[in-house]
């Protein structure tokens, strides 16, 4: 509705009540060493190099704080315009001052060597925290003339309806001022609201340390803090530990200089948004360097530094600092060099560390684990501090992907690494000795494998010597690696990652060639130690073909075909008998369920059996395992996997000890579909397995209740292309080359007595 002409209603304007600095000082800076972090960002962003926080008379009824500094200092009317003008920040605004004092062109702001600490425009209220009285004492230049401003803070207290510009304060240009300034500003504050005991004043020197991240941009390399406290000097000459002492120049903590051998992760957001550079080390290796597609939107220009810390290097940082990791702090956050609070502090769990440690205690590392710092640079607007400056950052869409940022590619895989792989980096137990890199390749391997193997990936780097595993149950790991690491210097043209691969590629193949040599030779050794001299001639005369078409790895794909074969019949006689109930117009909801579950598990096991086949190094792109065989047979005949029809029943009796040897997972799993899938040929609906150790030996003996072996096919049920009842041939021989190549055998004991169907023995040597 317009306004109506004449005089103008004085009620149309705020009015601001002297409270209003009560609000926004003591009430909203609550934390003495926040308030004084806040003085000294302040001088920070004069330009100044060097800052002094000076306590004087402590022992006296009379105490002060002096924080010194020599910035650019202000004029009179800078103290006008910006330091009297509450809430008001020339930083936010962008146009403060250069350290000549003259105004911002647009060259001056593409060259500035800082970007502004602060910029809310109410860290000068820290004084009134601090203490009830202030003197503020500045000039710009050596022969420039002093301005000084008296305040007593009180005088904002007295009457809350008087307004906030009306409380006057005391305002001079001296010639002489009680303290040595050639410019810059001098706060001179007393009345001071707590007690400055030495305690407290070694808690502020620890606390200093954590302002100000010397490995950081931004100029804070060469901005020196200093503590001073001359009522202290007697009892810090009795201290033997310079970190002990309260007099003398902050030294900025920085965790890499403590001399600690750990696992590290660094993790970079280029200036643009563009991409993600993470570096994995443990103990001076590196373990792998990425170059990847950025997918957050808000982020830029964002560097995270996390170390996991094992018990060593726990018991090393509390030697070198004299006080536990935890109790000093965990993961710090940084913005344009200073310190964000209170987010690292003991007890604070703004990125969520500790919430997650709970889901799962031994495999998630907790703030006592880690510690690290968050660095942002530059810019970054959008990431604001709350005004309290002691609650972290605002909620936004960038603190929200900061936070998933940190989890997903820091923490996450810093956690993959320090837990999965190295195993906390603590002692192996029974050892003194932890476990390096060196011992663990071939996991290593399949960590960088999973990275990889994302197309976001642009760029790879890695130990060259973590491709040295050639043994049979890592060097799938390389192949992968390299296939990997191929497909990415491709998709880059990084001729350098091209070329190692190459190289490495050459070495991998002369040596796999050797070593199938070697053990092609020694499996035909086996073989023939079993056979019989009869036997032996028999061998020697079958068909070369034959012998040709089952040689490694082309029998390892004739197994998984047959086994494909078993399930694609079923697949396709449930979906036959499926259509024929539809098309009779008879077909009810239970039928349509009944047959959609059929096909269902035959669908579920043939995906089950693509994974297991990828896991279990069909195309030699996964290693062996160690595992225990009998425990793993077990499980697998009572699963429903196996169930593939109802009218079967399967029991399974277990009276074995573990049994632990090296196996692919598939091997096994193909071998008692074979068994299963004959039993059901010879139209068995009852199927017995017992699993018993003997010794050192295990032993399965299976059989069922099925037709009998005929007797003409007793001496050749085990070649290859011989079936009794028109199938192809191949299940029996898969079996047995299964076995045999596990260091087993198997054997046809006959046609079981009590059952009535065929009954074989396995028996695995250890």
């Amino acid at each position: 509705m317009p306004r109506a002409k004449g005089k103008e209603n004085p009620k149309d304007t705020f009015r601001i009540s002297s409270a209003l600095k009560t609000i926004i000082g003591r009430e909203l800076i609550t934390d003495d060493f926040v308030a004084v972090f806040e003085l000294v960002k302040n001088a920070f962003d004069a330009h100044a190099r060097n800052v002094e926080i000076r306590f004087e008379g402590l022992t006296t009824e009379n105490p002060k704080l002096i924080i010194k500094d020599d910035g650019k200092g202000m004029t009179g009317s800078d103290i006008d315009s910006k330091w009297l003008f509450v809430a008001y920040s020339a930083k936010r605004e962008g146009i403060e001052d250069d350290v000549t004092g003259k105004p911002k062109d647009y060259r001056d702001k593409i060259n500035t060597e800082r970007t502004f600490a602060g910029a809310k425009g109410v860290g000068r209220f820290s004084c009134d925290r601090l203490g009830r009285y202030l003197n503020l004492y500045t000039r710009t230049r050596a022969s420039g003339p002093y301005e000084h401003l008296e305040i007593d803070w009180q005088d904002f207290e007295e009457d809350s309806e008087t307004e906030f510009v009306e409380v006057k304060i005391k305002r001079n240009s001296p010639i002489k001022i009680p303290h040595e300034l050639k410019s810059g500003t001098i706060l001179e504050i007393s009345g001071l609201r707590e007690k400055w005991d030495r305690e407290q004043l070694k808690k502020l020197r620890d606390s200093l340390r954590k302002l100000i991240n010397p490995n950081q941009e931004n100029d804070a390399k060469r901005f020196a803090v200093t503590l001073s406290a001359p009522d202290e000097g007697s009892a810090d000459k009795e201290e033997s530990e310079s970190r002990d002492r309260v007099n003398g120049r902050i030294k900025n903590f920085l965790f890499e200089e403590l001399g600690v051998r750990t696992t590290e992760i660094h993790c970079e957001v280029d200036e643009d948004g563009e991409k993600i550079t993470t570096t994995l080390t443990d103990r001076g290796t590196l373990i792998y360097r990425l170059v990847e597609r950025c997918p957050f939107y808000h982020l830029q220009n964002i560097r995270v530094h996390l170390f996991a810390l094992n018990r060593s290097a726990k018991i090393h940082f509390l030697k070198v600092m004299g006080v536990r990791n935890v109790s000093y702090g965990s993961v710090f956050l940084y913005k344009n060099g200073f310190r964000v609070h209170p987010l690292g502090e003991e007890g604070d769990d703004g990125f969520g560390i500790e919430r997650r440690k709970q889901q799962g205690q031994s495999r998630y590392l907790g703030t006592r684990d880690l510690s690290g710092r968050v660095e942002i640079f530059g810019g970054n607007n959008r990431f604001k501090e709350t005004s309290s400056r002691n609650s972290g950052f605002i909620e936004s869409p960038e603190w929200r992907e900061l936070l998933q940022f940190f989890k997903e590619y820091v923490l996450r895989r810093l956690e993959i690494y320090a837990v999965d792989v190295i195993k906390w980096g603590n002692p192996v137990k029974g050892s003194d000795e932890e476990l390096l890199p060196s011992d663990v390749k071939a996991q290593i391997l399949e960590v960088i494998n999973k990275l990889t193997n994302d197309p976001d990936v642009l760029d790879v780097q890695y130990d060259p010597h973590l491709l040295d595993i050639l043994e049979e149950r890592q060097s799938a790991s390389v192949t992968t690696a390299l296939s990997n690491f191929k497909r990415i210097a491709e998709k880059t043209g990084n001729q350098k990652l091209r070329r190692e691969v190459a190289r490495t590629e050459r070495r991998v193949k002369a040596l796999a060639t050797a070593k199938e040599e070697a053990e092609t030779e020694a499996r035909q050794a086996r073989k023939e130690k079993a056979l019989s001299e009869k036997q032996l001639a028999d061998e020697r005369q079958k068909n070369v073909f034959l012998l040709a078409t089952t040689a490694d790895p082309e029998l390892q794909r004739l197994h998984l075909e047959h086994w494909i074969g078993i399930a694609a019949p079923e697949l396709r006689e449930n979906v036959r008998k499926l259509i024929a109930v539809v098309k009779s117009g008879k077909a009810d909801q239970d039928q349509l369920l009944k047959g959609l579950t059929a096909i269902q598990k035959w669908v579920d096991q043939l995906v089950g059996a693509s994974r297991i086949a990828t896991r279990a190094d069909f195309s030699l792109q996964y290693p062996t395992r160690r595992m225990d065989l009998a425990r793993y047979i077990f499980e697998y005949l009572t699963s429903d996997v196996v169930e593939k029809t109802d009218r079967l029943k399967i029991d399974v009796n277990m009276n074995a000890n573990p049994f632990e040897v090296m196996m692919r997972p598939i091997e096994a799993t193909i071998l008692f579909d074979n068994l299963i899938s004959n039993a059901e040929k010879a139209r068995a609906r009852h199927m017995r397995f017992a699993i018993e150790t003997s010794g050192k030996n295990l032993t399965i003996d299976v059989a069922n209740d099925g037709e009998k072996v005929p007797k003409s096919m007793l001496s050749s049920m085990f070649e290859l292309g011989i079936s009794g009842r028109g199938g192809s041939g191949i299940g029996l021989y898969t079996c047995k080359e299964i076995v045999t190549g596990m260091g087993g055998e198997i054997s046809f004991v006959g046609n079981d007595p009590m059952m009535g169907g065929a009954q074989f023995r396995i028996v695995f040597y250890r």
